[in-house]
This record gives structure tokens, C-alpha cells and sequence, in this order.
């Protein structure tokens, strides 16, 4: 079911790059990933193929979007934020 803009914050595990596109591709959404620092350049590259790999299936490049940097403060505002982000879901520890 499509929902929007699907936003991920998530730990140092870079699978959730490739995973939550996936899924978010597949159901209609686009995605915005945020990974921890820990894991930026793996992060950095699999966004990359996978923005690759959409574009070659005709879907705009858009459709995937990476940020980095920023804390907790910076993903709160983001959060509260009205028309920006349909869904966010933290992925990872209780913080």
C-alpha cells in the first residue's frame, strides 16, 4: 500500500539499506535512509546501486534518498515536521 515518503533511521547494519528499499520500492513509496555513521561509506554505496538499479527499472532516482550526518535533534525536527515524512520508523536501539 502505497503510504508516501517512508523515512528509516537505523543502526550500523547496511542490509537495511538494500531491505527497506526494497520493501518500500515494491509497495510504492519512495525512501529516505538514514544510517549511523559507523556504516556511512557501505551506506553511501549501496544507496548508489540501488538508485542505479531503479533508474534502470524507470523509476526516478529520487524514489531513494540517503542523508548522513546530524543527531538526534536534527531527526527530531525532521519528525515533526508536516509534509515532509509520511512514516518514519526508528530501527535500532531504545534512543
Amino acid at each position: 500500500m502505497p503510504l508516501g515518503v517512508v523515512a528509516v533511521v537505523y543502526e550500523s547494519r547496511p542490509n537495511v539499506t538494500i531491505d527497506c528499499t526494497a520493501l518500500a520500492l515494491k509497495s510504492g513509496n519512495a525512501i529516505v535512509l538514514r544510517g549511523s555513521s559507523m556504516a556511512a561509506n557501505s551506506n553511501a554505496l549501496l544507496a548508489e546501486l540501488a538508485r542505479d538499479a531503479v533508474a534502470s527499472a524507470g523509476v526516478p532516482t529520487d524514489a531513494v534518498a540517503l542523508v548522513a550526518g546530524g543527531g538526534r535533534e536534527e531527526m527530531r525536527e525532521v519528525a515533526t515536521q508536516i509534509g515532509v515524512i509520511d512514516l518514519l520508523i526508528p530501527r535500532g536501539g531504545e534512543a
